[in-house]
């Protein structure tokens, strides 16, 4: 707390740092759902205006809630999670040093060389370059036919009952 103003760290994941989301925090008077943009590293802090305690001593007012990011990163990887993070790393243009398991090739690409089951690697490396196999290669029609064959039709469905 810093005055009227209201301080809270909150972890989120690193799949939540990346690709961005929401999470729940526990406010003075009331619990609020923060958004969090793609991108965010931690001791990122955002301000949520006017959530803080109430000032003393003026006519009106809220101080503010600060919420500090903090990004949890897994101390423990699934071989699967591992294949992921390696296959990543070896596309990852802006490294700023070495990453341990990686090297590089005469090309200048990086190549994985250790610590990981090199057939689920493989897998992974395969699919993503491969274009037949990857979700930007489907047609967005071929996915709208798909999911609505797998939508079942009610009558109690309020639109689809008026249609009928």
């Amino acid at each position: 707390r810093d005055g009227p103003d209201v301080h809270t760290d909150a972890e989120i994941s690193l799949s939540q740092a990346v690709l961005g989301g929401t999470i729940r925090i526990q406010g003075i008077y009331e619990d609020h759902t923060v958004q969090i943009s793609p991108g965010t590293s931690s001791h990122t802090r955002l301000r949520l205006s006017e959530k803080g305690l109430k000032k003393v001593n003026t006519t009106s007012g809220y101080g503010d809630h600060y919420v500090h990011i903090k990004v949890k990163v897994p101390k423990k990887l699934t071989e699967k999670q591992r294949a992921l993070v390696l296959a990543y790393a070896e596309l990852e243009d802006d490294t700023p040093g070495i990453i341990r398991g990686i090297t590089y090739k005469k090309d200048g690409s990086k190549l994985c060389y250790e610590g990981s089951d090199n057939d689920l690697l493989n897998q992974v490396r395969e699919a993503i370059s491969d274009p037949e196999k990857t979700s930007a290669s489907v047609e967005p029609e071929k996915i709208g036919k798909k999911v609505s064959d797998n939508v079942e039709h009610h009558s109690s469905d309020t639109k689809r009952g008026e249609l009928n």
